[in-house]
């Protein structure tokens, strides 16, 4: 399987949708996300870490001939091969993928690639992506509160370095009544997180 995976292929998809249901928390705070792919190939699903699709961010394999369901591929911890919940006679398939249970606030974006000619595996273009949070986004180091960390929030961070601040100071992010190095470290490790555009 993991040959399979570095010689993927490319002409992606004419038609691939892709969406997430079960986003809104229970009453318990979490929620239980799937992943729905339709596509008219088999295709491949990446998290997105902010760079290209490899073997470290590829998460679901999603393929026409296995059974309907997920199960770890061999050799590969952090991927799942998948069979589609539904096929269809012109060739396509519907995939229902169940992402386990989150926190609310949790959120990332999923980039689909569909394929049919066979390339590495970085050269795959994403056909479609899908961004989702449980409930509302949140980003601890989102000082200035616009949905992503940037330099606006180290800029923000840095007027009130080592200094002793009240409670609910968005700059204190380890809530410990000091911004310090703990904050800033705590910022530089989610520099770049941004909530999704519509949840």
């Amino acid at each position: 399987m993991l040959a399979a995976l570095l010689l993927m292929t490319s002409a992606f998809a004419s038609n691939v949708d892709v969406y997430i249901s079960g986003t809104e928390p229970d009453a318990d705070g979490t929620c239980s996300p799937e992943l729905m792919v339709w596509s008219e190939t088999n295709a491949s699903v990446f998290e997105d870490d902010g760079l290209d699709p490899n073997l470290a961010n590829h998460r679901y394999w999603l393929a026409t001939h296995l059974p309907e369901g997920c199960e770890v591929m061999s050799g590969l911890p952090y991927s799942e091969q998948c069979g589609p919940a539904r096929s269809y006679i012109d060739g396509s398939a519907a995939w229902r993928v169940d992402l386990g249970t989150v926190e609310e606030g949790e959120f990332g974006t999923f980039m689909v690639v569909a394929y049919s000619e066979a390339v590495m595996l970085e050269e795959l273009p994403i056909a479609a992506e899908v961004s989702w949070s449980c409930g509302t986004c949140a980003l601890a180091a989102d000082i200035d509160g616009d949905g992503a960390v940037t330099i606006t929030d180290y800029l923000e961070l840095l007027t009130a370095m080592n200094t002793t601040v009240r409670p609910s100071d968005p700059r204190d992010i380890t809530g410990d009544g000091e911004v310090n190095a703990l904050d800033l470290l705590e910022l530089i490790s989610s520099f770049g997180d941004e909530c999704p555009e519509e949840l």
